[in-house]
C-alpha cells in the first residue's frame, strides 16, 4: 500500500478545490507527482517476431465520472433527491500497436443503479425513495473511444467502454413529527 493524493475529479493533471488522500494498493493508479510511465522499449529479439503473432491494444486513460446528489445527507421518505453525474470528455494521448495516438473519450450515455434494483437513465436524473433505510447509488457512463495517428484522419467508434462513478450513500429517515399547538 502506498500514500496517494488526486483530485476530487478523480484525475492528477486536472486541478479541482480540494484533493483526495488514501492508501492504495501499490500500482492501482497514478498519483499526484508521480512520473508518467516510460514506454515499453522493443528488444532486438523482439522484432523477428511475425506479424500474426502482434495483438491490436489501445491503451489511453480517462477520468473517471464523479456523482453527487441534492439535497446531500438525508432525505425524508417521498421527498425527491436529484442525481447528478460529471462525466470527462477528454483527448489525451496514449498507445496504439505501439505508436503514439491521440484517444478521444466522449460520453454518450448515463444509467443509475440503485442498490433497491431501481434503474435510471441520464446524467441528471430525480428520484423520490418510498421506503427509510440506506440506499447507495452509482452512476454507470458510456463513452465512445474514437483515436488517430498523427497527421491521420480520425477512427470513429473504435469501441465503446463503461466507467463507473463513486458511489453515493442516501440515508432515507422518516419526517420529524411536528406538533401543532393552537392557543
Amino acid at each position: 500500500m502506498r500514500l496517494c493524493s488526486y483530485f476530487l475529479n478523480s484525475s492528477i493533471d486536472v486541478p479541482t478545490f480540494g484533493v483526495i488522500t488514501a492508501w492504495i494498493p501499490v500500482g492501482a493508479r497514478s498519483c499526484i507527482g508521480d512520473k508518467p510511465p516510460e514506454p515499453p522499449v522493443a528488444s532486438k529479439s523482439s522484432s523477428s517476431q511475425s506479424v500474426n503473432s502482434i495483438k491490436e491494444s489501445l491503451t489511453g486513460f480517462s477520468n473517471r465520472p464523479v456523482a453527487y446528489w441534492d439535497p446531500g445527507g438525508q432525505l425524508e421518505v417521498t421527498e425527491s433527491g436529484q442525481f447528478n453525474v460529471t462525466v470527462n470528455n477528454r483527448t489525451t494521448t496514449g498507445q496504439l500497436l505501439g505508436q503514439t495516438a491521440q484517444i478521444r473519450f466522449s460520453a454518450t450515455s448515463t444509467s443509475w443503479q440503485f442498490s433497491d434494483s431501481v434503474t435510471l437513465s441520464g446524467s441528471s436524473v430525480s428520484r423520490v425513495f418510498e421506503e427509510v433505510g440506506l440506499f447507495l447509488a452509482t452512476a454507470k457512463v458510456n463513452y465512445q473511444v474514437d483515436y488517430r495517428f498523427a497527421g491521420q484522419a480520425w477512427v470513429i467508434g473504435a469501441t465503446v467502454i463503461t466507467l463507473s462513478s463513486n458511489e453515493l450513500e442516501i440515508e432515507v429517515i422518516e419526517p420529524p413529527r411536528r406538533t401543532l399547538l393552537i392557543l
